[in-house]
């Protein structure tokens, strides 16, 4: 693009590409991954301990916190020098003979060196200046003022100062400077000036003058290359085409940038598969769960179940939120209405029920989400493991719930019953098998497992 003609365009172009450096980032694409729920990821329980803080500072203080640190010491320096650049600027304006115009301000001030031009000021030393030389260079830095070439030089140096660190925005405000000296050359030879006087004004020009940061300097671009443009012939309008390449470069930019949206598809009246519960088992301080996610397997696919921060605690990632609602809380079988007396280390694991499940088995009051917290299991006088088993009682063709069914411990005389919904907890010894019965109903044995479990009895 840069030996082509069309300057215009080519403004246009260089300040859409440092626009969308800081947009394309902030855009996020996704795409569709469907699963069906017999295949769905199995969660695995993982035990999370805090990190121990060992070694010197630097180690402690870790390699982002050390990328941190120069970053903002480039941005520092670089604001700094152009904080004191304009401090320059504006005692060199303040000191020098001013003749104001209804689009511009000159400033006559002996101190500068090469002509340049700052948002309406334009600032030369007419003593070293030859009256056609003067016409010509006035007409030059008119241009700059009139096609607000400052408003390029200002978000570019602002991006700088951001970005400082990235190559490509050093290439593009030289760029920028370049393309303005052309659009200003392109200005003073369309309004009717000989371009061999132009030119011969460019060559007794010196490159002696300061370059401020949001200025136009009428000798900042290469002699040479600002010749060759000008006698260079009109490029061909079909050569902009060139910048569709830019197209595909998007395009690829994009598709390594989208992440997976997975969707478990199933049938809503089958029992809730795996993939959607969500078991952590984690060290530190238990708060409240603030939400519940409406698609768990969907959140966590691909990331991490759950982190610890330095503090200690645990948190559950999960993206699609009830609108901040409190979930149900059940506690080794029975309701409570808060977590955080918990001891976390009594805490064995804690399972999350959204939507269809949670309201399948504890009604209206699952609406928002179920967090069902077991406990870490006791010991009875034989020594064995005692845990809190819980699960639902269903009709095997119509899979309502049934009430009063018996739950009892094969071996033992110990038992309940189930609910008014066909609900039941019962403490039982690890590995026991509980035999579940009731008049009408075929009897049904099952071991006992460590996860909601839904039972279907058939009618004899």
């Amino acid at each position: 693009m840069r030996p082509a003609t069309f300057f215009k365009f080519n403004r246009l172009y260089l300040l859409t590409g440092l626009f969308s450096s800081f947009v394309l980032p902030l855009v996020h694409f996704s795409y569709d991954v469907v699963i069906p729920a017999s295949l769905s990821v199995e969660i695995v329980e993982e035990t999370i301990n805090p990190p121990t803080l060992t070694g010197g500072f630097f180690d402690n203080w870790g390699m982002w916190h050390i990328l941190m640190v120069v970053y903002l010491s480039g941005v520092f320096i670089l604001s700094f020098r152009y904080i004191v650049g304009c401090i320059q600027l504006a005692r060199l304006i303040r000191s020098g003979k001013m003749v104001k115009n209804e689009k511009y301000i000159i400033v006559d001030n002996e101190k500068v060196a090469s002509p340049f031009t700052v948002f309406r000021y334009i600032l030369l030393n007419t003593m070293k200046l030859l009256p056609k030389e003067q016409e010509l260079i006035l007409k030059h830095e008119i241009t700059h003022v009139t096609q607000k070439h400052w408003f390029d030089l200002v978000f570019s140096q602002g991006a700088l100062i951001l970005q400082w660190f990235n190559p490509l925005v050093w290439f593009y405000i030289s760029s920028m400077k370049e393309n303005h000296e052309f659009l200003a050359d392109q200005a003073v030879i369309k309004a009717g000036y000989s371009p061999f006087l132009y030119q011969a004004v460019l060559i007794n020009q010196r490159f002696q003058g300061p370059v401020f940061s949001f200025a136009n300097s009428f000798n900042y671009s290469n002699h040479l290359k600002r010749l060759t443009m000008m006698k260079k012939m009109k490029s061909s309008p079909w050569k902009r085409l060139s910048v569709l390449i830019i197209i595909p470069v998007l395009g690829f930019f994009f598709w390594v940038s989208a992440t997976p949206n997975y969707i478990v598809t199933g049938n809503d009246d089958s029992p809730a598969p795996v993939s959607d519960s969500l078991v952590v088992v984690g060290y530190g301080s238990m708060g409240n769960v603030i939400s519940v996610a409406e698609n768990i397997a969907k959140d966590i696919a691909g990331k991490r179940v759950s982190k610890v921060e330095n503090n200690g605690k645990i948190s559950l990632r999960t993206s699609a939120l009830q609108d901040g609602k409190q979930p149900l809380y059940i506690l080794d079988g029975k309701e409570v209405s808060s977590i955080e007396n918990i001891a976390p280390a009594d805490i064995d694991n804690i399972s999350v029920w959204k939507d269809s499940s949670a309201i399948r088995v504890y009604g209206e009051k699952g609406k928002n989400g179920v967090v069902i917290i077991e406990s870490k299991g006791k010991k009875d006088k034989s020594g064995n493991l005692v845990h809190t088993y819980m699960g639902r009682v269903m009709k095997k063709d119509t899979k309502n719930g049934i009430p009063m069914v018996s739950v009892q411990i094969k071996g033992s005389d110990t038992g309940t019953l189930t609910d008014d919904d066909g609900n039941y907890t019962i403490k039982a010894p690890e590995n026991s098998t509980l035999i579940f019965s009731n008049k009408g109903y075929k009897t049904e044995e099952t071991k006992a497992l460590r996860k909601m479990t839904h039972i279907f009895l058939e009618e004899e």
